[in-house]
Order: C-alpha cells, then sequence, then structure tokens
C-alpha cells in the first residue's frame, strides 16, 4: 500500500495551494478507497479458491475410495466368474463322460 508521503512525492505535489491540496487528498481518498475495495475482493476470491479446493479434495478422495471399493467388488466377482466357468467345464466333462457311459451301454444291450 503506498502511504500519503510516498503519493505526494510522486505526485510532485509541492504546492502549497489549498485547492491542490484538496483535490489531492480527495483524489488520495478515492485512490484508497478503490485499493480497499478491491483488496477485500480479493480476500473473497482467495477464500472462495481456499474452499473450492477443499470441496475438490474431500468429492476426489471420496472417488478414489469409491474406486476401490468397485475394483475390490470387480475382483471378487471375476473370482466368483471364473469359478462358475470352472464349475460349468467340470459339468460339462461330467455329463460328456455320462453320455459316453450311457452310450456304451447302450451298445452293449444291442450286442445282447
Amino acid at each position: 500500500r503506498i502511504e500519503w508521503d510516498e503519493a505526494t512525492a510522486v505526485l510532485g505535489v509541492v504546492s502549497k495551494s489549498p485547492v491542490i491540496e484538496d483535490f489531492v487528498q480527495v483524489l488520495w481518498k478515492r485512490l484508497t478507497d478503490v485499493q480497499d475495495n478491491y483488496a477485500e475482493k480479493l480476500r473473497d476470491a482467495e477464500e472462495t479458491i481456499f474452499e473450492m479446493e477443499a470441496d475438490h479434495q474431500d468429492k476426489t478422495s471420496e472417488l478414489e475410495r469409491r474406486i476401490k471399493e468397485l475394483e475390490a467388488k470387480n475382483e471378487e466377482l471375476t473370482g466368483e466368474l471364473n469359478a462358475t466357468k470352472e464349475q460349468l467345464k467340470n459339468t460339462e466333462a461330467l455329463l460328456e463322460e455320462q453320455k459316453q457311459i450311457t452310450n456304451h451301454q447302450q451298445r452293449q444291450k444291442e450286442n445282447l
């Protein structure tokens, strides 16, 4: 923030005229008001950004947790699917074996 002494030096206000002094003081007041207003808006914006970042982090953490849950469930279901496929394969082998036995018995009956 620019201080009053710096501003008057920068502006080169060396005149002792009360009109110029009054004008510079009014102008200075307006400039500091605008500066304060923008500083407040900047603080508000920074606070909003901080809140948004925190919210984003919360949502990201929740999504990561949910992804892990879904991956675990996927592994569980994949295991069940593989077990079911193995049972189906074994059942098909048993059916094929039973079919061969039945065919063999049928041929034996026919040969009698």
